[in-house]
């Protein structure tokens, strides 16, 4: 009986930083007039632990309606409560699907469905429908196999190639060697599982194949196509894949007019998103920063300077109220920056406070602009020395973007050089230089313009 424990604890709740609050005097409670046992004591309280943590799973399964469910399921099966047994069965076939369910969750409740079904099946000697059964429960271990394993391996690629994290990928590579995923989604309506997964194929390739502007073109077609077929949830996560897969297009497009047009790609994605109502996940109250703030940028990169004036004002309530107006702040900052109205554009950044990581490289670099646009060069020395510390021990950046920031900041430095003492045909090399490196320099058109004011 641990109810002594736990009314001797709830007077400290929940700071458990009353001066009052000692083992000795808990232990009092306890134990009325006995002498204070540091074992005793330390035993009461671990059985009270262990009570909480009985609680706490029970608590976990009874709000999960599956699990009650398949667990009346089991118990119906064991007191041969065949009628019990298919009514329940039958609601949870309904309940059950893709559309309800994120895909995990639904390969996984719908094998262990199978799983009682087969057992009910078996103990009545029905053969043809047990078999069935487990015919279908290969099918869905296929088919969880393959989401997990597609959605894994852009995971290793991302870790390896921009985090340098080095993994023993030894087993997952010899099943990429031995499986031929090419050949399974070759012909996707042949199982309906095989569609449900289409979209996740294609991800993958769009990450993992170098032919990838085609293979994002088709997880693009293939989900707003068959978006029915998931639940908000997963619509919301395949729409953040999708926003990686443009992402990564627009970082490695090897020209601006690449760059636009890819980007051009993601705007109208964009707004389809935004009309199925995919601005967050129904779990999480409000729309992730990282998304918002891409957004805007997309629209930006293509000049839609009006549409993304709307968005920031339309679509800012959707911000958790925390970081809302120091977002909106950041992207009116560059709105006005792309509108040439520098002084406003530095008003709205003054008022941002950078400590989430990527303000800190956003703020410094729209800083560093600003500074020159307004001849502020004083400025733009300190914010470039802040600048080359900050890209040199950071630990926050992956390593391609530390070399983008990296080109732009010599950029930057050799430019504050000319305008302070100008020459001609170094200006012009740092112009070609910038022009043959162009996708590895951050803010490279802004700088092209300054310097050819030079030339």
């Amino acid at each position: 009986d641990v109810t002594r424990t736990f009314n001797a604890l709830k007077p400290y709740y929940p700071g458990f930083d009353s001066p009052g609050f000692s083992e000795e005097n808990v232990y009092k409670n306890i134990f009325p007039g006995k002498k204070f046992e540091k074992s005793k004591y330390s035993i009461s309280v671990f059985h009270l632990f262990d009570t909480a943590c009985e609680y706490l799973i029970n608590n976990d399964i009874n709000s999960n309606s599956i699990e009650r469910a398949f667990a009346l399921m089991h118990q119906f099966i064991e007191r041969g409560m065949n009628n019990a047994f298919l009514k329940m069965a039958k609601k949870m076939d309904g309940e059950i699907q893709s559309y309800k369910l994120s895909l995990d969750n639904f390969f996984f409740y719908r094998y262990r469905y199978e799983d009682l079904m087969m057992r009910f099946y078996t103990g009545r000697g029905e053969n043809d429908l047990r078999f069935k059964s487990f015919h279908n429960k290969i099918n869905l271990s296929t088919g969880l196999f393959l989401l997990r394993f597609l959605r894994g391996l852009p995971n290793i690629k991302i870790a390896e190639d921009f985090y340098n994290v080095k993994m023993d990928t030894r087993l997952t590579r010899t099943m990429i060697d031995a499986i031929d995923i090419d050949k399974i989604f070759s012909n996707p309506d042949i199982n309906p599982y095989l569609k449900i997964l289409e979209v996740s194929y294609y991800v993958y390739k769009g990450m993992t194949d170098t032919q990838d502007e085609k293979w994002t073109q088709k997880a693009d077609e293939s989900f707003f196509k068959n978006i029915s077929l998931y639940n908000h949830d997963e619509q919301s996560l395949i729409s953040i894949l999708l926003t990686n897969l443009y992402s990564k297009l627009i970082r490695e497009a090897i020209n601006r007019d690449e760059r636009d047009r890819i980007s051009g790609l993601k705007h109208e994605m964009t707004k389809s998103l935004l009309k199925h109502g995919l601005i967050k996940n129904k779990k999480d109250p409000y729309m992730p920063d990282l998304f918002f703030r891409n957004v805007v940028f997309t629209a930006l990169d293509i000049s839609e300077l009006d549409w993304a004036e709307k968005f920031i004002k339309d679509y800012n309530k959707e911000l958790n109220p925390k970081t809302r107006k120091n977002l909106m702040n950041y992207c009116l900052a560059m709105l006005e920056f792309d509108r040439n109205n520098f002084d406003k554009s530095l008003e709205y950044l003054s008022t941002v406070k950078y400590d989430s990581f990527y303000y800190k490289s956003d703020v410094k670099f729209l800083l560093m602009l600003l500074y020159y646009e307004l001849n502020l060069f004083e400025e733009a020395h300190y914010m470039l020395d802040t600048t080359k510390k900050f890209i040199k021990t950071s630990k926050e950046i992956t390593e391609e973007d530390r070399l983008v920031y990296s080109n732009f900041v010599k950029h930057y430095a050799n430019l504050l050089k000319y305008h302070e003492k100008n020459d001609k045909i170094s200006v012009e090399i740092e112009i070609k230089n910038i022009i043959e490196h162009k996708v590895k320099v951050e803010y490279a058109d802004w700088l092209l313009i300054k310097f050819k004011e030079l030339a």
